[in-house]
């Protein structure tokens, strides 16, 4: 791509890394979609990405080219938490001389290796959990080498004591100044209101640090070299949020189940579009989705225990331990993994008894540990989207396992309980809109409650009309999301979500349609559009309004007031504030305008 800018293809390397998750109805895919000629485009993308993802694979977690998690099990999923950066004093006063903290030899320090990424220097605070597409500080962030990931980042030297293998340290990757005061707040306006706060939720460093360290005439040389691995275990790291550190992609786990998890779904769906009179080849994409699910789950030298105990692991000399709350995310894509095993059994290929059993063995214990694990029960508390996904893996675990009740029960807890929180009157995220990434947060929520309305939608239930307290749909969500200005995020993410709003609710003004036609011209070629077809949903509410002027007859008691200590009273610390992420806090002060803004009328095609 000649005469494009560091910045451009980076941009275009962060697009490209995005993965989503989604939910396809089985009986569609196998009986219906493939007769329909508006989504030939779709089904073309689906084959050809099908076959050129399935040799990327097999993937493994034990492949562990940088590091392996804290307890040395070459099993054990790992990876680092990616708004994480360090925050050091590179050097100090010594008999009136300025010298840096880690000045030994390459060689010198002690050996080992616990975890992946970089940090090719700087500090800041800043994070989400979704190391996918995060376009923040992309300037900063081109100055580093990086390997695409679906959801993380990268790259290292010097090592500490931690069992397992022992890092490469031939190559010390030269530290850059560190930014000196990094933004923590932003405006953003939003359609059809006032402009209000958007201000990023606050971060701990910005909530305790009630005596900053004066300044000193000591500044951090840009001209020495200090090995990754010092700076992980020397310097403590300082939460920037939306920010990503790009040397969390040194590490392969969240690449290897991006990649089994996007590949099998592919796989599965061609597999499908492929079967019958006139076409061959399921066979062939069957086998993929069984032999990639085989070799990360279940084969004995190749599967990944079932938990996510080091999963987004802080690094610094106090933490890097164990995982945070937050890593259960990377694992979202397990209701992709459930969705393709679903399909590839529906046409009889390939899922042998023998793989159901082991993959049921798998399940049941990861299910025991999302419910009963310390990690688990914490992210389960959470107000935003973090118990979203949190419950479409609860959900998934359950359909894996032929428990339709609970499943149901899973959705249905949700979307009785953390649901009703989330969304406002306008359609306005609260939890999402606080984030430095406000944009690209509502739309991340939104992915997760709409995976879990289709999930309920297979197994006969809508939640499509479900309400939040406030009156809001998930419709209402989209809608407002449409009418905000994304200023420098990607508009194209919602457009998925638009898409699976306009089939299930239908679009008789045509509003859906001209935002997809607008944001993203080609959307016809885009996989979802195959899922999001109108013939997928058996539990569409055809033209719901969901609006507030509906609540009554719709039984909603729509608050005089919002009163956040008392609404949200459930998710506030001691301190008032509430928990969005790791160091990641906002209150009742942020919050309050996001709840009682007015209704606003969304714009058609979204500027």
């Amino acid at each position: 791509m000649p005469g494009n800018s560091p910045r451009i293809l980076l941009l275009l390397a962060l697009a490209s890394s995005t993965v989503a998750i989604d939910w396809v109805d089985t009986n569609y895919i196998v009986q219906q979609a493939k007769s329909r000629a508006s989504t030939k485009d779709a089904q073309t993308t689906i084959m050809n990405s099908a076959t050129s993802s399935a040799k990327k694979g097999p993937w493994s977690v034990t492949d562990h080219e940088t590091a392996v998690a804290p307890n040395g099990d070459t099993h054990a999923y790992f990876s680092f938490a990616p708004y994480h950066w360090p925050e050091c004093s590179w050097c100090s006063k010594g008999g009136g001389t300025m010298h840096m903290v880690h000045n030994k030899t390459e060689d010198s320090g002690p050996s080992g290796g616990s975890e992946s990424g970089d940090d090719d220097g700087s500090d800041s605070d800043e994070d989400d959990g979704n190391y996918e597409d995060e376009t923040v500080q992309v300037e900063e962030a081109a100055e580093f080498p990086f390997f695409d990931h679906g959801m993380s980042r990268r790259d290292p030297d010097v090592g500490f004591d931690v069992p397992g293998p022992q890092l490469n340290l031939s190559s010390p990757v030269p530290i850059p100044p560190l930014p000196l005061s990094p933004t923590t707040t932003r405006t953003d306006e939003v359609a059809g209101t006032a402009s209000h706060p958007q201000a990023a939720a606050k971060t701990a460093s910005k909530v305790k640090d009630k005596n900053p360290p004066s300044k000193t005439s000591c500044t951090p040389s840009p001209t020495k070299s200090l090995a990754p691995t010092a700076t992980w275990t020397l310097c403590p790291y300082k939460v920037r949020d939306g920010q990503v550190n790009p040397d969390v992609r040194t590490l392969n786990d969240p690449s290897a189940i991006n990649g089994v998890t996007q590949s099998g779904i592919l796989n599965a769906v061609a597999a499908a579009m492929s079967s019958g009179a006139k076409r061959t080849g399921g066979d062939s994409f069957s086998k993929n989705v069984a032999t990639s699910i085989e070799t990360f789950f279940l084969a004995p030298e190749t599967k990944m225990s079932p938990n996510m105990e080091f999963g987004q692991i802080v690094r610094g000399p106090e933490t890097g331990k164990q995982g945070t709350f937050t890593g259960i995310l990377d694992l979202r894509g397990i209701i992709c993994i459930v969705n393709a095993i679903e399909i590839i059994q529906k046409i009889g290929s390939d899922w042998t008894k023998e793989r159901a059993t082991g993959m049921a063995s798998w399940m049941r214990d990861y299910s025991d540990w999302l419910i009963n694990s310390s990690l688990g029960k914490s992210t389960a508390s959470k107000a935003n989207n973090h118990v979203t996904f949190y419950t479409v893996q609860r959900a998934a675990v359950r359909m894996a396992l032929g428990d339709k009740t609970g499943a149901i029960e899973a959705v249905s807890g949700y979307f009785d309980d953390e649901f009703k929180d989330q969304i406002s009157a306008s359609g306005e995220s609260p939890f999402e809109a606080v984030r430095t990434r406000p944009f690209h947060y509502r739309c991340f929520n939104l992915e997760a409650m709409i995976t879990l309305a289709k999930i309920g939608d297979t197994l006969g239930q809508n939640y499509w009309s479900v309400q939040s307290k406030y009156g809001a749909t998930i419709q209402t969500a989209v809608d407002f999301t449409m009418g905000v200005n994304p200023k420098n995020e990607d508009v194209t993410e919602l457009a998925p979500h638009v898409a699976a709003i306009a089939a299930v609710y239908g679009d008789p003004k045509g509003k859906y349609a001209a935002f997809l036609k607008k944001t993203m011209p080609r959307y016809m070629e885009q996989a979802w559009w195959l899922y999001n077809q109108p013939e997928a949903f058996t539990q569409a509410p055809g033209n719901q309004k969901g609006k507030r002027e509906d609540d009554a007859q719709n039984g909603v008691e729509v608050p005089e007031k919002f009163n956040c200590e008392f609404d949200l009273a459930r998710y506030l610390d001691p301190e008032g504030r509430i928990l969005l992420d790791d160091d990641v806090f906002t209150d009742c002060g942020e919050l309050t305008p996001l709840y009682t803004m007015a209704d606003s009328t969304p714009l058609v095609a979204g500027r």
